[in-house]
Parts: structure tokens; sequence; C-alpha cells
């Protein structure tokens, strides 16, 4: 990416491992809807990212949606539409969830 480190700080390598010993442990723990949404050519961050969180994610409403026409500026590139209808279709689901099931999900928060 154009605008990132000209080199890599070794301390910053090591928050990094810390971050993801923990989400490792938290993750699971994760129950509520999550959506993740990231573009497939993201110049910032790896996809590997999105598929490491979903995989351990404890939520049964999940899903991962990548796009082949964006960058790492999802909401402002060129599939911004595709991100919002996402969005609100994926917070009409959940919507649904807490009213068909409130007990279940109020249990996850």
């Amino acid at each position: 990416a154009q605008h990132g480190y000209p080199y890599f700080p070794v301390q910053l390598l090591h928050q990094l491992m810390q971050i993801v010993k923990h989400l490792e442990k938290v993750l699971p723990g994760i129950t509520l809807p999550v959506q993740l949404m990231q573009a497939k050519d993201d110049d910032v961050a790896s996809v590997k990212n999105s598929i490491f969180i979903y995989e351990r994610l404890g939520s049964k409403m999940k899903e991962m949606i990548f796009l082949y026409n964006s960058y790492h500026l999802i909401c402002v590139d060129h599939e911004r539409d595709i991100v919002a209808d996402k969005m609100e279709d994926f917070f009409k689901r959940a919507k649904e969830q807490w009213v068909n099931s409130p007990r279940e999900f109020k249990n996850n928060l």
C-alpha cells in the first residue's frame, strides 16, 4: 500500500501476535450476529484476516462477503451501494431473529 510503513517495526509484529492470541480466546464467545465484508483485493488487509475471524466466531448467524471491484475503503469505493444493501439486509435478518427468538437472542448479550 502506498501509505503503509516503509519498514515493518518489530514492536508492531509483537503487538500483532498479542492480538491474535487474544482473538483466539475471545472470538468463540462472540455469539451475536456478525457480518464481515471485505474487498477481495484489499491492498491493506489480507482476506485471511476475515477468514480467521469467521472460522472462530461463536455466532450462529454469521456471514462473510467479499467484494471484487473495491479496495480497502469499501464503503466509499465502487461497490459502496452493494455494501449498504448487504448491511441493510443483514440488519433486517438480525432484527427478524430478535423478534422471532428474543430469549435466544438476549441470551447471547
